[in-house]
């Protein structure tokens, strides 16, 4: 492919060449590559100029008398090109005394935003880069933070995690560029350093320190022993370079991999999928998500949001309902049935008796807060099973509860013959699987559709999808209180790792209208149209970002949808 000249070019590369950082990078860069031909590779990650003005500290450049000890070849050339040339330029980096043309190739690309694009910037760095030995990575800040998700605007700025890790499996070893934030460096150090080691399979990483920036070099097993060797001839920096080698520590590796080794058995992830493994998981469609519209509180509330849907051109696969079946008359219970079945939409209601309406006073405590939605005694239980006959009698085929016991409970009745075979049990948000063993156990119990805490990353979700083939549902915009998040960006992401899965509009700054009912109505239907018109933005970025992800047709054979 055609490799963009840095030439005429603004990039933030550009405008910081030469300084004293560039200085610490070339020394150490040209030391770790030795001088055999061909041997490195260098990924600037070229971004758009951000409109400043030039960086400075190039000072160092005026003191030859301090600073061309270190290196006088790559001094001189560094000061050829700032202050005598005054051309600040990162192609002044392809020269013999700084990066030689015969040791190093230099990726040149820009860098995307867009997710499909970065995606190919990489893969094809990755042919480009083939048979290279060291790979050395340059982002303008470093390594991936959770406040800069792959969405973010400034994201560009960050090498991801798993981008790293798709050229290290190809026998790459790799030099990364990393600023300090504002922390302890030590800690910080010590912080990645600690990361890499639970990511990659590794026996040994270093870190070079200096006063402003650390480079993490990954080697490779078999490039071991000739980097150290090479990064000894770093010492004569002094404190201008502070090579560390840091070893895996051993007895800490024997028990977690013992552990890990246990869950394996066990047949559960060993750790998060924080390559971002692609799910090969459907519904039964063979689709990979689907849409659901929640705190759809009865027929009014219903019919509003298939107006909606209609307008905007949303498909939706299932509404669900949270104030429950029993504060749901007959009628409302049948005509929500009649509508569901019409349409060929799953329609999934809440079970009414739950620890918030009891007379208990745990609930309403702070700490006892925890008691969720669950049922308190026998007498309870009793009541949330008739509330499930009651809307099974009326024609409903999914349900929606808050307690693992009420769950296996309702999974023995649907076996024996006392609940229909197909009925749909949906966990509900108020009691998440939040790690892989909690939803096997979920599974186990007669769950047929898993939700998840809200503010769980790709990766997290990720580990969980390897442990179970029921669907997954995820909030894509989160009630306040449960989070606030709204994730649409993440959605392709989520996609990849997850499906099968629900992505659920719930909606930001609104009021919490549990237990709904006419008085609280016209809110209730505004609120369900505006879920609607959530997803209708939600799916434009799916079409725009994922247009390969495949949306499960409707009226799916595995819905529970009603039969009144």
């Amino acid at each position: 492919m055609p490799v963009v000249q840095v030439c005429g070019f603004g990039t933030m590369k550009n405008q910081f060449f030469g300084d004293i950082n560039d200085y610490r990078k070339y020394g150490l860069v040209r030391a770790l590559s030795g001088d055999a031909d061909a041997s490195a590779a260098v990924c600037w990650m070229l971004t758009p100029d951000h409109g400043g003005p030039n960086g400075k500290r190039i000072g160092y450049l005026r003191q030859p008398e301090k600073w061309r000890r270190f290196n006088p070849g790559l001094f001189d050339a560094l000061r050829q090109a700032v202050i005598v040339d005054g051309e600040r330029n990162v192609a002044r980096a392809e020269h013999v005394e700084v990066l030689a043309p015969a040791v190093f190739s230099f990726w040149k690309e820009y860098l995307n935003r867009d997710p499909v694009k970065r995606r190919k910037y990489f893969e094809d760095f990755l042919c480009f880069a083939r048979g290279r030995e060291l790979v050395f990575f340059d982002p303008d800040k470093g390594l991936e933070i959770d406040s800069k998700p792959r969405t973010n605007k400034r994201s560009i700025e960050h090498l991801y995690w798993d981008e790293l890790t798709d050229v290290f499996v190809e026998d790459h070893s790799i030099l990364v560029f990393q600023f300090f934030p504002f922390v302890k460096h030590s800690h910080f150090i010590d912080q990645m350093v600690g990361q890499i080691f639970c990511r990659l399979d590794v026996a040994e990483i270093a870190s070079f320190q200096t006063p402003t920036v650390v480079f993490f070099l990954i080697p490779r097993s078999q490039h071991l022993q000739k980097l150290r060797e090479r990064s000894e001839g770093l010492r004569l920096w002094g404190p201008e370079i502070q090579p560390i080698w840091h070893r895996r520590p051993e007895a800490a590796e024997a028990t977690m991999k013992k552990t890990q080794q246990f869950l394996s058995k066990l047949d559960l992830p060993e750790s998060d999928n924080h390559a971002l493994k692609p799910s090969e998981k459907r519904f039964s469609d063979g689709g990979q998500y689907r849409i659901e519209i929640p705190s759809v509180e009865g027929p009014r509330v219903f019919r509003e949001v298939l107006e909606a849907a209609k307008a905007y051109k949303v498909p939706i696969h299932r509404v669900s309902q949270g104030s429950g079946i029993m504060l749901l008359t007959k009628d409302e219970i049948s005509e929500m049935a009649r509508m569901g079945a019409e349409q060929r939409i799953e329609v999934c209601l809440f079970i009414g008796p739950r620890a918030t309406f009891e007379t208990g006073g745990q609930t309403s405590s702070t700490a006892g807060k925890v008691i969720g939605l669950q049922h308190r005694g026998a007498d309870q239980l009793v009541y949330a099973i008739e509330d499930v006959r009651r809307a099974c009698e009326l024609g409903i085929r999914s349900v929606l509860p808050a307690d693992l016991g009420l769950i296996w409970v309702l999974h023995e009745m649907k076996k024996k013959g006392e609940l229909p075979k197909d009925l749909i049990l949906k966990s509900s948000v108020t009691l998440p699987a939040a790690n892989p063993a909690t939803a096997r156990l979920f599974e186990t119990a007669g769950v047929s559709t898993l939700n998840v805490p809200t503010d769980l990353s790709a990766a997290q979700i990720g580990a969980i999808r390897q442990a179970v083939e029921i669907p997954i549902d995820m909030y894509i915009e989160v009630p306040d209180n449960f989070g606030g998040f709204v994730r649409y960006y993440e959605m392709p992401q989520l996609v990849q790792v997850a499906a099968p899965i629900y992505f659920k509009f719930g909606l930001r700054n609104a009021p919490d209208i549990y237990p709904s009912g006419f008085h609280l109505e016209d809110l209730a239907v505004k609120m369900g149209r505006e879920r609607v018109r959530r997803a209708s933005i939600a799916l434009d970025l799916m079409q725009q970002y994922a247009p390969q992800a495949k949306m499960s047709p409707l009226a799916g054979k595995d819905l529970g949808i009603p039969e009144p």
